[in-house]
């Protein structure tokens, strides 16, 4: 465990001493403001959809703006964690250290999933807001909505940080991550376009926009939570036989 924080600790200064770090966060930041925004003038705009929705429940899945940016920032926060070591040759340090393979890829995956949680802090300002202009909220589904961002970041950064593992360049880690993120996103909207009932409820399963619709309503669903979690130590499992894979390569 202590294996795991130092090298947590390290990851996540190196993170925030890179300028992309920053540009990552502005650029997030932005895109959810303008979300929030947009949903807020519109529900004002609609009384028909004050009654349907509040502008919680729109922000947390309700358009694509909510998936563009965490599709966006996951690639790029894990691009760098394993792949960047093995192109600068600091893997074959870090592998002659005390420490294990699953050590090194749950700091890595640790770190990454704290910056992960970092970007999604200023939007408690949007709670905030809503709850001082709202005459009640319902804090249950506000929780579920924030576990689903969380439950989300735990199955998508496990991702990247696998694909970072599977590649020596950082901007092919990118990509690949990006193309399993992207199909992962794409094939689970099957569950709308399939008329074949068997299928869409296979769809179902790994359809991100129906979990957090279900979340953002205050339905929790174990299964979902299941096939996050099994899917992230899924991700983690391998990407450590990987490492483990190179160390004994090298």
């Amino acid at each position: 465990m202590r294996q795991i924080a130092v090298i947590a600790r390290r990851e996540l200064a190196s993170i925030f001493l890179s300028p992309i770090a920053y540009v990552v966060l502005v650029c997030f930041l932005l895109l959810n403001g303008i979300s929030f925004w947009l949903i807020v003038t519109f529900v004002t705009n609609e009384p028909a959809m004050q009654m349907q929705s509040s502008p919680l429940q729109a922000f947390f899945g309700g358009t694509l703006l909510y998936y563009l940016p965490i599709l966006a920032v996951c690639p790029l926060i894990t691009m760098r964690t394993l792949a960047e070591e093995h192109r600068s040759g600091t893997i074959e340090t870090l592998m002659t250290a005390p420490v294990r393979d699953f050590e090194v890829v749950l700091g890595k995956y640790a770190a990454a999933l704290i910056f992960y949680i970092f970007l999604w802090l200023p939007t408690l300002l949007y709670v905030v807001l809503v709850a001082r202009n709202a005459t009640s909220l319902d804090w249950g589904p506000v929780a579920s909505a924030y576990l689903g961002t969380l439950l989300i970041g735990v199955l998508y950064v496990s991702i990247g940080i696998l694909m970072s593992a599977m590649s020596k360049n950082q901007i092919i880690a990118c990509i690949l991550t990006y193309v399993v993120l992207g199909g992962l996103f794409f094939l689970g909207l099957g569950e709308y376009v399939l008329s074949d009932e068997w299928w869409k409820n296979v769809w179902s399963h790994v359809n991100l926009w129906s979990h957090m619709e279900e979340l953002s309503k205050g339905i929790v669903d174990t299964r979902r939570v299941v096939y996050y979690l099994s899917g992230a130590v899924a991700a983690l499992y391998t990407a450590t036989r990987v490492v483990e894979a190179r160390r004994w390569r090298a």
